[in-house]
């Protein structure tokens, strides 16, 4: 973003070129860095143990607050298993 432009007849210096003085504004943006993962190198086997201890436990989801962890447990376990099989 400029914050201000304008010519410095001040500093001239018997030149044919007129000095213009800029002031900028330089922002910087912390940006997250996003992993990729790599598909096609997939451990399949480590996926399917991993979400064979994890995901497949019986649990009773009798209110909103076990449905709502229950949720976050998948979430987790997905997160995890595919971290773990793609690297």
């Amino acid at each position: 973003m400029i914050y201000k432009c304008k010519m410095r007849t001040d500093l001239h210096q018997e030149s044919d070129h007129l000095l213009i003085v800029m002031k900028l504004c330089l922002c910087t943006f912390f940006v997250q860095l996003t992993t990729h993962q790599l598909w096609k190198k997939m451990n399949i086997e480590a996926l399917n143990a991993h979400l064979r201890i994890h995901l497949f436990v019986d649990h009773s989801l009798n209110d909103k607050t076990a449905i709502d962890n229950r949720v976050v447990e998948i979430i987790h376990a997905l997160q995890e298993v595919i971290e773990k099989s793609t690297s």
